[in-house]
């Protein structure tokens, strides 16, 4: 039996110094100065941030290395825009990153509403060569189907503040594969009083408008920073800490809080011995480039990740003024006993968790990197002073939540961050990578992950209707279940044995499933792909099976999607029975 180093402290008691270590003041002193730079992707202010940030983390005995890559950046410019039938009338408007600049002529149209923009709202509104105004925040999903009707522009209605957004669908730079996916229309947003008032000319009669937008698209260089802790028994693997330090204008919130939580997680841990490393590292290009920084390290240090990285933690919005809702914190099924038990302690809140979606820098699902965290505590959608109508997400039980009406905007500065509730968020996440980075038997529940896809395979099953036997699969993951649970025994008898050898054995066996499970679970493409779209259902490569169900079998249609369904099926029967098999030879 392998010893552990004496200089390691018990695991609970050392999480309880460290939460306890955190600093406020510490917190608002790195906000502040981060948040004194509008942080545009590879503009010269961004470049700043980073130097100082590379300077806190080398203060603290970090290693670091401050890259710089090419990525495909877009960043919008002024928008302007006008009604010119039955009034002249200007509104106010912004254009979004990925949008189609209108040059000097700028686009004139008809407008059409069309709702919150659904399929359905645009088969009953004729848009082809109008401009469709829509009730929601910007997004590639929505750009998408406003071409695919024939718009020539869209325009969106959203809170009392216009904010900035992309309209790309894509998630980092685009492919041969994918390059024609990029928005080739205009784009504008404008505040719900605007909206309003293009409603009652609306209810009028027929209303054009005319819109002017400048944006910039392009290939350019931006930074990427990472430094390193290492670790002192298991010193090949690391807990992977990151967020974006991009910003639209002075993101005091988003995300200057966010790096300061990173700055004090790591100096907080530095000064304490850690049993794994922590790899800490600052993207650019997510507001401007669709998570161009986070799909770059990805794609480049792939190897690196697969072999090595136990789990990733993303820091996104701490700390909001207002922000009592940590309720729906974003979690995968294997981490969120991790994340629940940690709200409950620290924030005093049972977690329901809402599941990682595409958003907040997950460009390592594909890898299978287990992932907890990102867009974090949230205002609730009820409180007027602090959301004033703004809802970014659905929550668990149905309330609307989302980051405070000032997210994405001008007024994004330093008095939107509560000191106390920055404390709180950064003690969460200091205990989250204390427990990864000590915790002898890795925290990660796989037992969790098999009932997830257990349900999501018997759900696609019964949409198919009777189109697409899944049985195999299904009787897979109640296989996978079992394992995983004898896996979680025998993890925790190694642990209190202190068995390091044993230990060494079965964690091995716990990253393996992920690397097996988490491209499944949220994936399309597979390991070495970055899938486009919005939110993923469990087993997104399965989510067409409902279709299958509604379409006439012996079409040509149908019988294509039963071949890609069926060549899917057999990629999640492999990765099931596979993670049954590392479980059986691991113990």
């Amino acid at each position: 039996m392998t010893a552990v180093p004496s200089a390691l402290p018990d695991p609970a008691r050392g999480e309880a110094a460290a939460v306890a270590a955190v600093s406020g003041a510490r917190l608002m002193a790195y906000t502040r100065r981060i948040a004194q730079w509008v942080r545009l992707s590879g503009e010269p202010d961004e470049r700043r941030a980073f130097e100082y940030v590379e300077g806190v983390l080398r203060g603290l005995g970090l290693s670091t290395h401050l890259y710089q890559h090419h990525a495909f950046i877009s960043l919008p410019g002024a928008a302007r825009m006008e009604i010119v039938e039955p009034v002249h009338e200007p509104v106010p408007c912004i254009t979004h990153a990925f949008a189609a600049p209108t040059g000097p002529g700028g686009v004139e149209g008809e407008l059409v509403p069309v709702g919150r923009g659904t399929p359905e709202e645009y088969a009953r509104a004729d848009v082809r060569g109008k401009i469709a105004l829509v009730e929601g925040l910007a997004l590639g999903a929505r750009a998408q189907l406003a071409e695919q009707h024939g718009a020539v522009a869209h325009i969106y209605v959203h809170g009392d503040c216009t904010h900035e957004t992309s309209v790309s669908p894509l998630w980092g730079p685009p492919t041969p594969q994918t390059v024609d996916l990029l928005p080739r229309t205009p784009s504008f947003s404008v505040t719900r009083s605007a909206g309003q008032r293009l409603g009652e000319l609306l209810a009028r009669g027929p209303v054009r408008v005319r819109a002017w937008g400048e944006v910039q698209t392009g290939w350019r260089t931006i930074p990427l920073l990472v430094g390193d802790l290492p670790g002192q028994v298991e010193p090949d693997r690391f807990v992977l800490l990151s967020s974006h330090l991009d910003s639209w204008h002075y993101g005091a919130m988003d995300n200057g809080s966010a790096n300061a939580t990173m700055l004090e997680v790591v100096g907080v841990l530095a000064a304490r011995p850690r049993r794994r490393c922590i790899r800490i590292a600052f993207w650019s290009g997510h507001s401007h480039g669709r998570f161009a920084g986070s799909t770059w390290y990805a794609d480049t240090f792939w190897h690196d990740l697969y072999r090595h990285c136990v789990a990733h933690v993303n820091a996104d919005s701490t700390g909001g003024r207002g922000a009592t809702v940590l309720e729906d914190a974003p979690v995968m099924a294997e981490t969120i006993a991790l994340a629940a038990d940690l709200v409950r302690a620290i924030g005093g809140q049972e977690l329901r968790g809402r599941r990682i979606g595409r958003f907040a820098d997950q460009s390592f699902v594909g890898i299978g990197v287990p992932s907890l965290f990102g867009t974090f505590s949230e205002q609730d959608a009820a409180n007027p002073e602090t959301a004033r109508g703004l809802s970014l997400f659905e929550g668990a039980a149905g309330r609307a939540a989302g980051l405070g009406w000032w997210w994405h905007t001008t007024e994004d500065t330093t008095d939107k961050i509560d000191e106390a509730l920055l404390v709180r968020d950064t003690q969460i996440y200091t205990a989250a990578v204390y427990r990864l980075v000590n915790k002898p038997a890795l925290p990660l529940d796989y037992a969790q992950t098999a009932r997830e896809l257990h349900r999501a395979l018997a759900g696609y099953q019964a949409a198919a209707r009777g189109r697409l036997d899944l049985s195999t699969e299904v009787a897979a993951a109640e296989r996978l279940e079992v394992a995983a649970a004898g896996l979680n025994d025998a993890l925790a008898a190694a642990e209190a044995a202190g068995d390091e050898r044993r230990l060494r054995v079965l964690n091995d066996a716990v990253m393996r499933l992920g690397r097996l499970l988490v491209p499944v679970g949220y994936t399309v493409g597979g390991p070495f792909d970055h899938d486009p779209g919005p939110v993923t259902a469990p087993v997104p490569a399965l989510a067409q099976s409902a279709l299958l169900g509604t379409l006439d079998p012996a079409t040509h249609e149908a019988r294509l999607l039963e071949v890609l369904l069926r060549r899917r099926a057999n990629w999640v029967r492999w990765a099931l029975e596979e993670a049954v098999e590392v479980i059986e030879a691991a113990l």
